[in-house]
């Protein structure tokens, strides 16, 4: 086990709603061919998927198991259980909370090890990393 620090990358995004958000934020599939596909056809599939817009943009591999895609009215609160640094939250919420619909949560384990330059995208601006707040078992006993 490694003893690097997991850290979290915030991106804060406008979207119509959480559905248009996660048609950007995450792998997006199409559907598998029937039986009477081709094998040509199959391959054309297999080659085609999975498309992922928010990684096409950042331009480097990422596992998605690793990423979160929240809305709604919470979401800053749910941030603030996240990262370490209270004062990012607040800075964040202040500056995007009338203006974005959505945060876009990257933990540091989604980049298997890689070392990349994260940026804003066409559809997301990146707020930057902040190490992962610590929780305490008595905490998670209390949720």
């Amino acid at each position: 086990m490694g003893t690097e620090e997991t850290t979290i990358h915030v991106f804060v995004g406008a979207f119509a709603d959480l559905d248009a958000a996660l048609l950007y934020s995450e792998e997006q599939w199409l559907p598998e061919p029937d039986d009477s596909a081709s094998e040509a056809e199959y391959s054309a599939w297999e080659d085609s998927n999975p498309s992922w817009a928010m990684e096409d943009e950042l331009g480097f591999y990422l596992d998605s198991d690793f990423i979160e895609t929240i809305g709604g009215e919470t979401r800053f609160d749910y941030l603030a259980t996240q990262i370490s640094d209270q004062s990012a939250v607040d800075r964040i919420r202040q500056a995007y909370a009338t203006t974005t619909s959505v945060l876009v949560l990257i933990w540091s384990d989604a980049l298997d090890g890689l070392s990349v330059e994260m940026k804003s995208t066409s559809k997301l601006i990146y707020c930057g990393t902040y190490p992962r707040r610590q929780t305490s078992h008595a905490t998670l006993g209390a949720i």
